[in-house]
């Protein structure tokens, strides 16, 4: 829902953006003890970015966004009505 919302543009030219936000291990791992300030600086630095960023938005505490090569499979391609094919030639069965 996260990633459909992000890419509708109705939402984007009212300055909406859409995020799911995760806080993570410099290696990427999953975090037992978030930290408050952390996510407040992130939500920060998400909040005084031009339009919207990567939906899955995965940081490091004192790094801010940093992409990990796991996230691409937990994204979805986007494909908009104009383009050829049917759903399930895009996103497959």
């Amino acid at each position: 829902m996260i990633q459909t919302l992000a890419a509708t543009p109705r939402f984007g030219s009212q300055g909406h953006r859409f995020y799911y936000v995760d806080e993570r291990t410099p290696e990427g791992k999953g975090m037992r003890h978030i930290s408050g300030p952390g996510h407040a600086d992130f939500f920060l630095e998400l909040a005084e970015n031009d339009g919207q960023g990567n939906p899955l938005a995965t940081f490091v505490r004192g790094k801010g966004y940093v992409h990990f090569e796991g996230n691409d499979g937990a994204v979805l391609p986007v494909i908009t009505m104009d383009m050829p094919g049917t759903p399930e030639a895009n996103y497959g069965k």
